[in-house]
């Protein structure tokens, strides 16, 4: 159909914009620098020790932490939202883009590009982190004895080593490639979710966007939750947080004690997108409306 071809292309002017945005790449910088500090403890106690370390460690970056043990995961999510921020991504061309290819067309744009967007910075991370892990990477279906040494290692050398804890119920019952897998498609589908709430905000008031400070409220609503449901009798709180359920180790699936089910969690994501998607559409098709007014 034409009017997605047309999305496509809008999808790819976004894209094409990132040559010159200056906040993009800061954005990029940053999120390596926050992947190489770290996973770079890992690579540092693999070399001393001749050990090695699998290089799908996005569980690790995105492990659920309390705030003395480091929050990475919640930074990368920062850093994203800093790079989505601009949703609905209007600008000087809109009205002669609007006109030339439709409100569907431009629509759809934005939700593509903010899928793939999504996507690529996930893609980044992984590839940062393997190259980190590259001089005692292993390619064999374990985690590797650097990282099996790290969890049963004392605390000393884990605060010597170690920017933050290591999911050690995820380390010991999940293979590397599983437990990479299932991440990646939690984190993605919550990155598509943040980007698709920003537009939204960020549509429902052109003037004042308060899209980012939404998503950086839910965000921080992570460290809250697991702060506060630290019993069984308040494991519930876990599903207020979208954040918290990319988060594998707080899955039944390394353990029945534990707050999430997968099952839901997968099925909730898509459901909160598709609802996202929706509210998207109808206050973009409002804001054209208004404006041809």
């Amino acid at each position: 159909m034409e009017w997605i071809r047309e999305a496509i292309l809008i999808a790819k002017m976004h894209f094409l914009c990132w040559k010159k945005d200056s906040r993009v790449w800061l954005v990029f910088i940053v999120s390596a620098f926050l992947v190489v500090k770290t996973l770079g403890g890992i690579t540092k106690f693999g070399l001393q020790y001749q050990m090695t370390s699998t290089p799908f460690l996005l569980p690790v970056l995105f492990a659920d932490n309390s705030i003395a043990n480091g929050l990475a995961k919640i930074m990368l999510y920062f850093a994203f939202i800093v790079l989505i921020c601009n949703a609905p991504f209007k600008d000087e061309r809109i009205c002669y883009i609007i006109a030339r290819s439709g409100r569907r067309a431009w629509w759809l744009g934005g939700i593509l590009y903010s899928m793939a967007a999504s996507f690529i910075f996930l893609l980044f991370l992984m590839i940062v982190a393997a190259g980190t892990i590259l001089p005692v990477c292993t390619l064999k279906p374990y985690w590797g004895t650097a990282v099996k040494s790290l969890i049963i290692a004392s605390g000393d050398i884990k605060a010597q080593y170690l920017e933050s804890s290591l999911p050690s119920d995820v380390i010991t019952l999940l293979y590397p490639p599983a437990a990479q897998m299932i991440t990646f498609i939690t984190v993605w589908l919550n990155l598509i979710f943040l980007s698709l709430l920003i537009y939204f905000v960020n549509g429902c008031n052109e003037k004042i966007k308060l899209g980012s400070m939404v998503a950086a409220a839910l965000v921080l609503l992570d460290p809250v939750i697991r702060w506060i449901a630290y019993t069984p009798s308040r494991f519930l709180l876990y599903y207020i947080s979208p954040v918290s359920w990319s988060s594998i180790e707080n899955w039944t699936i390394v353990g029945s004690t534990h707050p999430l089910n997968g099952q839901i969690v997968v099925c909730a994501s898509i459901i909160l997108n598709l609802i996202m998607l929706c509210l998207t559409f109808i206050v973009e098709k409002r804001s054209i409306v208004q404006n041809n007014q």
